[in-house]
């Protein structure tokens, strides 16, 4: 079976647990840098509407699935299933690893007292870990990047083994390309990880579906009914993303 599926010309990491968490400790381990993304629906189907967000997706070296919408997707076109990892697991398997090694994650984003809050929930789950944070700043992009000069100087001075990058879930056009752009120079970084809204589910914030929910791949019910303001973003992922997969492979295919 192949390593990877496809979805929009972007390729995915086949992983299992044992495969992925492997994964996590050669990174941490290693002498170089890895980038990571963990792709859902949405961020596929942004990639696919702009090339600029699918060329910052090509610049990661490893893309973890999140989402049952591409666990179902890479069945019904014949890539064999994808196992999905939800990005706020793999921030606790990247916790858990680096904790053994005592080393430095630092999160980037977050407001008001959300990463205080996961810094604490962080280094008492998984003592040896450091958590830092660089929280309520501007980071915006528009073309060009605008940031206070101290977030980079913060960074270079700290340096981290890990960065957690929090710029928001839905705003691929910011958190994943400023991994792309700054990670790489910063020696120290062994891993760079785009965390989205994982940052709030570790603080307690955001309240994740139960765990059958979760097991069934309706986690999106869950959200809609808490949080009716993502009906756009669930109807993305749950019937256009489908429908746009299927529209692709039948192109393909002719």
């Amino acid at each position: 079976m192949a390593r990877e599926a496809t979805f929009f010309d972007i390729p995915l990491n086949r992983f299992t647990d044992r495969s992925l968490e492997i994964r996590l400790e050669e990174a941490l381990s290693g002498l170089s840098q890895t980038l990571i993304a963990t792709p859902n629906p949405e961020m596929l189907m942004a990639a696919r509407a702009d090339n600029s967000i699918a060329q910052v997706l090509y610049r990661m070296h490893v893309r973890i699935p999140d989402g049952f919408g591409v666990s179902l997707m890479s069945v019904l076109t014949g890539q064999g299933k994808l196992r999905r990892f939800p990005g706020t697991d793999v921030l606790v398997d990247i916790a858990r690893l680096a904790s053994k090694k005592d080393m430095h994650m630092m999160i980037v984003g977050g407001w008001d007292d959300t990463s205080d809050r996961a810094k604490l929930i962080l280094e008492s789950a998984f003592p040896g870990i450091r958590v830092s944070h660089i929280s309520d700043v501007s980071i915006s992009y528009d073309g060009t990047w605008d940031q206070p000069e101290s977030v980079l100087k913060q960074i270079a001075d700290s340096q981290p083994d890990i960065l957690a990058v929090a710029l928001g879930s839905a705003d691929y056009q910011k958190q994943e390309r400023w991994i792309a752009d700054f990670a790489p120079s910063f020696a120290s970084v062994k891993i760079a990880i785009g965390i989205g809204g994982a940052i709030d589910m570790i603080a307690g914030k955001t309240k994740r579906a139960p765990k059958l929910m979760q097991s069934m791949g309706i986690e999106w019910l869950w959200r809609l009914i808490r949080q009716p303001a993502r009906f756009k973003r669930i109807f993305t992922a749950v019937i256009l993303f489908p429908i746009a997969v299927i529209q692709d492979t039948i192109t393909s295919r002719k």
